[in-house]
């Protein structure tokens, strides 16, 4: 009977026999690639090629390549903003104390949310200056033809 492992990661552990070193290395390699690895998926899921990225990143497929197959560590901050730009995406990076708690986590969360339901309170009043802009002008027009 053929065994089923929910994970890499646990096929690897358990494969792995007496050499938890390998094991331990393995784990710390796939936790050292976070970010490149979703840029994969993202790219993938967006039906984009290396081909694709690297035409519109101005580089080769195999620069693309080697992007995504580093370390997290490895990754500029500019080509992670530029990949993320051509993926339809904007970059985002916060910066914490290490000793935050969870509490001030969770009010720096809420200012966030606030913030963005302001702004979507502020939508239907663009829309309404945005729609009487677009009378005017529709009545502008007429009025001079």
């Amino acid at each position: 009977m053929t065994k089923t492992y929910q994970t890499v990661t646990q096929m690897v552990r358990e494969t792995a026999g007496s050499d938890d070193g390998f094991a331990e290395e393995f784990e710390k390699r796939i936790a050292d690639r976070t970010i490149v690895k979703y840029l994969s998926i993202l790219r993938a899921s967006r039906g984009f090629t290396q081909n694709d990225i690297a035409e519109k990143f101005g580089c080769t497929q195999g620069r693309i390549s080697k992007l995504e197959s580093s370390a997290d560590e490895d990754l500029r901050l500019g080509e992670l903003a530029q990949y993320a730009s051509i993926l339809g995406f904007h970059v985002h990076i916060a910066l914490q104390s290490k000793n935050t708690t969870p509490v001030h986590r969770v009010k720096q969360l809420a200012f966030r949310i606030k913030h963005e339901l302001d702004g979507l309170a502020g939508l239907p009043k663009q829309t309404t200056r945005s729609l009487k802009r677009s009378r005017f002008s529709s009545e502008r027009r007429s009025s001079i033809l």
